[in-house]
């Protein structure tokens, strides 16, 4: 009985040993930045192909309204854009769960509110494309809702 009871603590205190079930968020966009915003198709594709040309087409990707949150991996997942996306590195306290991609993207989550900031960084100076200024960073407000299973 002993044993049994000692190989339990040893496996709730071992790392790496799952202790909660990842849950999931359903987001609503609340904004976005400016430069998403078109005033004709041409003027949308022609950005775009200006945006690839110079080498930042993922600046423009906007971030996944559906996530998978796994403090026990210490990471949330991008469930639309898959796990190049996912957002490692977690500081998580009582009001927020914070951390940043392999691409330098920022990602802060109000654990009280359920506000989701999302800034993404270009790279680059600020500049021009097709009469719209685009920032050296942008970012996207979301808010969201906890959900015990996929959404996506």
């Amino acid at each position: 009985m002993n044993i049994a009871k000692s190989l339990l603590i040893a496996a709730a205190l071992a790392p790496g040993v799952a202790m909660a079930k990842p849950s999931y968020l359903k987001c609503e966009l609340v904004s976005a930045p400016k430069y998403q915003q078109f005033t004709s198709q041409r003027q949308k594709d022609a950005f775009l192909a200006g945006i690839l040309e110079k080498g930042i087409m993922g600046f423009v990707v906007p971030p996944s309204a559906t996530w998978k949150i796994d403090l026990d991996a210490g990471q949330v997942e991008d469930l639309e854009n898959g796990p190049r996306w996912a957002v490692k590195d977690l500081k998580v306290t009582d009001g927020f769960i914070e951390g940043k991609t392999e691409f330098g993207s920022d990602f802060l989550l109000s654990r009280v509110t359920g506000q989701l900031s999302y800034v993404k960084y270009s790279g680059t100076e600020s500049f021009v494309q097709e009469g719209i200024d685009v920032p050296t960073y942008a970012v996207w407000v979301y808010q969201c809702s906890a959900t015990g299973k996929r959404v996506v």
